[in-house]
Formats: structure tokens, sequence, C-alpha cells
């Protein structure tokens, strides 16, 4: 049994040293330690771990080196003490904490839930009695109160939803709004409305639903699968009520005169150009932008689904616009869930089923924090908030008393940290969020929602200062943008800006490594381009006879301005389709053939080994002078620096 005991024991210890040592320091640089994690996720990063080999490694640890220098001399300057590089790195850590800002399994149901609802399309007629959000609680009431008795009406005493409709629509009340809704599918109506069409059955009526927009009942009248997304062009001609008979007949005329055009071969574009009176589609060729169903009027839309194939078009149609003839370009049906997440996620993003992950990550960090809330400070500052505030944006100083706690966030894993959330830090919430010069029509209503986004806020601002201890690969990210946005900085003033700046400096630069800048062979020359063989005969004598140029082109352009071309300069071998290295001779005189041109090259000089001017070669001159200047000054970073390597631990690096 002790032997037992002691083999344990001996298990527990050696697991509990492989814990502690499994993250050793690699490196010590000026009393910086690096640890072997953050090396190896950074060498694993940028090389092919499966091919790299010791002397890779070692070139890694130069330049990893040489890069924490760099970034230690950033911070000795005082670069990370910038309000510029505070604001930058604040955008940036922005967008690396969004994907841990939204609860995975939410989201992905969502975006099912979208994808599931794009394969169908629904027919629905609604009734909306209008109230804004912030409506007192007595208007609230009386329009809800409206809509139940509406309701009611249709179902209790079998009244038609088509009925009560026609009634809405007589009694011509701003406050109501009966229509009919046509086709539509996900992403087309405000995400209450979606979710309530998708969730009631064909023939029945939907439960009151509140919107953005007020009371809803939805009355669902068909349901059947997606018709696709259609890219199609159309000709109009121009016919509505407001047309006379005559206008209307010769209307009519027209669009049967296109289509007979068409039956007979001529193009649908040149003809939507030419006639139609959609003068934004007609210089497109008559092209409208992508549409689904619900987008366009309905004989339109049924005219242009009914098309079979793409480039088939229909016979002529007439909608409250006037006649049209449509053409089916392209149908865009749905992919597999993988294929359309990407598209589903922007559309996500944009709309109101955005905020549910959000929600939910935020009722879950509520547990993990150990929300506390105090609902009677709440209560009471909301009580002692006036209208007056609302107008003088919360600049009494009669609020000024009111600092006792709302709420509470305590993290117990990393930091134990308790942070507290007072009445005064929801005072300064408002300040910076009410721009307002007038009481809201309902005090309470606002104040609960924007007590509710600063309790949002607050927690999700608490989550974004412990990604780095719950998720190292969060850490290692930030670390590397904080750390590139110094580099950058400290390279662009110590390297880039200041060679592009120091004349003096390059041109010194210059001089000492001038033989390193050489241009390649060339040639001083004349060329002559020729349209034709003869041409080239007769243009290939003068040149050989030493005819001036300008002669030459008087002569051979007589008749035609562009027999003969005329160029002169410095070329090397290809640059040019009539240079290649047999006509680097001097003073020769060749007729070249390329690609059914002629050409006469008559050659002034051979340029060998002619060293480049500055101006020539000012940009890889500047480059390789950045070059030199970044090489010094990491000499003097390393004669200064104190650097130590723990080999062994160096043998662990993977």
């Amino acid at each position: 049994m002790r032997h037992f005991l002691l083999f344990l024991y001996v298990i527990f210890f050696n697991i509990l040293i492989g814990q502690v040592s499994q993250d050793p320091v690699l490196l010590n640089i000026n009393n910086e330690q690096i640890r072997l994690s953050e090396f190896n996720a950074i060498y694993n990063k940028n090389n092919n771990i499966e091919t790299a080999e010791q002397k890779d490694k070692d070139a890694y640890l130069t330049l990893f080196v040489n890069y924490k220098l760099k970034v230690q001399e950033a911070q000795r300057l005082g670069y990370d003490t910038l309000a510029s590089f505070q604001k930058e790195l604040l955008g940036y850590q922005k967008q690396l904490a969004q994907p841990y800002l939204s609860d995975n399994q939410t989201q992905d149901s969502i975006l099912k839930e979208a994808y599931g609802r794009l394969k169908q399309e629904i027919k629905a007629s609604h009734i909306l009695v209008r109230v804004a959000s912030d409506a007192s609680d007595v208007d609230t009431l009386k329009a809800y109160n409206k809509i139940m008795e509406i309701r009611k009406r249709i179902i209790r005493k079998n009244i038609s939803f088509d009925r009560i409709s026609k009634e809405i629509k007589q009694k011509n009340d701003a406050s109501l709004i009966a229509e009919s809704l046509g086709y539509f599918t996900a992403f087309q109506m405000v995400y209450p409305f979606e979710t309530a069409s998708y969730n009631t059955e064909v023939g029945q009526i939907s439960d009151v639903i509140r919107t953005s927009f007020g009371f809803h009942i939805i009355q669902i009248e068909d349901k059947r699968p997606s018709q696709g997304e259609l890219t199609a062009a159309h000709i109009m001609i121009k016919s509505n009520d407001k047309s006379t008979e005559n206008q209307k007949i010769q209307a009519k005329q027209q669009i049967d005169e296109i289509y007979n055009k068409l039956k007979a071969g001529e193009s649908f574009e040149k003809l939507a150009k030419d006639f139609s009176d959609d003068k934004n589609s007609a210089q497109k060729g008559g092209k409208l932008k992508p549409f689904t169903s619900g987008r366009m009027v309905k004989e339109f839309e049924q005219a242009a689904f009914s098309l079979k194939n793409d480039q088939d078009y229909s016979a002529p149609f007439l909608t409250p616009y006037g006649w049209h003839i449509v053409k089916r370009i392209s149908k865009k049906t749905l992919k597999s869930f993988e294929d359309e997440k990407g598209f589903l996620e922007a559309k996500v993003k944009k709309d109101r089923r955005g905020m549910q992950s959000r929600i939910m990550l935020i009722e879950k960090l509520k547990k993990d924090y150990n929300f506390i809330e105090n609902t009677n400070n709440k209560e009471e500052l909301f009580q002692n908030i006036s209208d007056e505030d609302f107008k003088n944006k919360f600049k009494s100083t009669a609020l000024e008393k009111f600092d006792h706690l709302l709420f509470s966030l305590e993290e117990k894993q990393y930091t134990k940290q308790i942070h507290r959330f007072s009445q005064n830090d929801f005072l300064d919430f408002l300040k910076k969020n009410i721009n307002r010069s007038n009481a809201p029509k309902n005090k309470t209503f606002l104040l609960e929602k924007l007590y509710q986004s600063f309790v949002q806020k607050s927690i999700i601002e608490f989550e974004e200062s412990m990604l780095s201890y719950k998720y190292p690969e969060y850490k290692n990210l930030y670390k590397e943008y904080r750390d590139g946005i110094l580099l950058f900085n400290l390279m662009d003033e110590k390297v880039w800006s200041k060679a592009v700046k120091d004349s003096v400096g390059i041109a010194q630069f210059y001089e000492q490594n001038k033989s390193t800048y050489i241009w390649p062979d060339r040639v001083d020359a004349d060329i002559y381009s020729v349209s034709n063989k003869k041409t080239f005969k007769k243009v290939r004598k003068l040149v050989k006879k030493n005819v001036a140029t300008e002669q030459i082109l008087s002569k051979m352009n007589a008749s035609n301005p562009l027999a003969v071309k005329h160029e002169s300069g410095k070329y090397q071998e290809n640059e040019h389709p009539a240079i290649a290295s047999s006509s680097f001779t001097n003073q020769a005189i060749t007729g070249v053939e390329q690609n059914d041109k002629y050409y006469v090259i008559k050659v002034k000089k051979v340029l060998l080994n002619e060293p480049q001017t500055l101006e020539n070669a000012r940009g890889i001159i500047t480059s390789d002078y950045q070059n030199q200047l970044e090489k010094d000054w990491i000499e003097s970073l390393r004669k200064k620096a104190r650097i130590t390597v723990d080999q062994e631990v160096f043998k662990l690096v993977k």
C-alpha cells in the first residue's frame, strides 16, 4: 500500500512539475522574459514546420530578437503613450474582439434559421395600428386594444380579413393601415414580423406582434418554395392611367413593333437602348438589378419568373407603368448552407436578429460574472430624473448626490476583480448618449431602454478586458497587432521616411556603392515601325543611305500619315519587340519582322557596363539605403542589449 501511495505521489509530482515547466523562459532581452509559447506561436505561424531545419530556427531566432529590440526601443521612446497609437490600437482591438463577443451557438442557430427561411416564400396581408416605440403608456395601450379588437372581430365573429381591410381603407385613418404584401422571404421584413409570418400556418391569423411601426396582425395566404434571385433586362414603353386613349394605342403599337424586331433577330440590348422609356436601365441594354419575389409589381414578377431559360424573353405584357418585354439573363438559387454562410453572416449583422447572439452572450456573462443588481437604487434614480434633466442633458447639480450602487460584476478565476457601477456612472452615460432638447413622450420607457444599453455596454467592456486572460490566441494576436503598430511607426521614423527625406545621405550612399548600380547591356538606337513589307524595304534603303529621319518620315508618310513611326532611345534586350541581342553591334542596321509588324533598327552606339545615375535608379537605391539604415540601427541596438538564450529550451521549439 505504501508503495502504491508513493507511486501516486511520484506521478502527481511529475505532472505538477510538467505543468509549471511546460512554458519555460526561452529568451531574456533587457530583463524582458519571453516564454517558449510566444516564440512558438509566431515561429509556427510564419514557417513550414515539416521542412524547417535547425539553421532556419537559428535564423528566425535572430529575426525575432531584432523584432523585440525594435519594439522595446519604441516603448523606450514613448511611442506607446501617443494618442494616435492608442486610437489606432483601440480600433484593431475592437475588430479582434468581435468574434469573442457573441454566443456562437445562438449565432449558428440564427444563421440556420435564416437559411431555412430563404428556402420558402410567404404571401401575406397585414393590418397595422401605428404607434411609436417611445409612445406613452396610455397611447401604447390604446393602440394595443385597438388591434386586439380588430383581431377578435375576425376570429370570434368570423368576419373575413379582406372585409376588415376594406373597411380600414375606407376610413382613411392615418393610424390604421391594411395592405397586401405579396410574396416575401427572409430579410425582407423586420425580424419580429418575419418570425410571426413563418410561425403562422396558411389560412391563419397571427397573434398580435409589436414592431418599430406599431402593432400588427398578419394573415398568411400562401407558402411556396423560393423562386430564387433573377437578373433580367426589360424594354418598357410608358402607358398608365394618365395616358390618353390615343397614347395607349400608340404604346401598344410600339411594343408590338419592338417585339417583331426581336423575333426577326435584332439585339435586345440595342432595342432597349434605342426605344425603352426606362432611361435608368436603357443605357445598360435594359439590365436591372437582381431581384427576388416581392421586389417587382405582380405582373412583372410573374412574367420574369415564368421564363424557363437564360436569354428567353417574354411576349409584351402590361403593368401599371406601361408595356414591357422582359428577358431573363441569369437565375441564382440557394446554394448549400456552407456556401451561403458568408452572405448570411453579412445580412444578419445588419439585421435586428444579429443582436440575439449578443443578448444571449450577455445573459451568460451575467451568470459568469455574478451580476447583482440593486433595483431599488435604479428606481430611486429614475423617479428623481425630471423632464428638465432631459432638456439640460443631465447637467443638473441636483443629480450629483446620486451615487449609490446600481449593479456589480465579479471575476473569480483570473483577476479576482469586482467592478461596481453606480448611479453616477449611469448619469455620465446619459450625458454622452442623450442629444435632445425636449422631454420624451414616455420617460420611463426611454430610461429603461438606455439603462439596458448601459448594462450591456458595461458587461461587454468588462468581458473585453478579460479576453487576454481567457483566450491565449486572442492575447497573442492582440500583442502582435500592438507590437506591429509600434514597429511600423518607429520604422517609418528611423528608416523609411528618414531615407526618403535624407537626400544628402542617399547621395553619399550612391557614391559609395556606384559600382552596384550598372545598366545591363543596352543600345542607343533609332527604331522605325513600318506598316507593310513594301514600305519596310524602302525605309531600310533610306536608313542605309543615312537619310535624315525627318526626310524619311516626310517622304514615306506623305500619302499615309501612319505608314512609318519613329522612336529613339536606349534599350535593353527584349525591352522593345525589335531589340534582341543580335542588334548589339555598333552602327548596325537591321530589319526585323515580328508578329506581322516590320521594324528597321539603326544602332548608334552599344552601351556596355554603363553606371546608372542617381535619378535613374533612385527607387532601388532608396530601398538599399533603407536596408543599410536598418542594419546599422539593429547593430547599435544589439551592442547595447543584454540578450540570453536558454539553449535547452530552444531545443523544444516545434
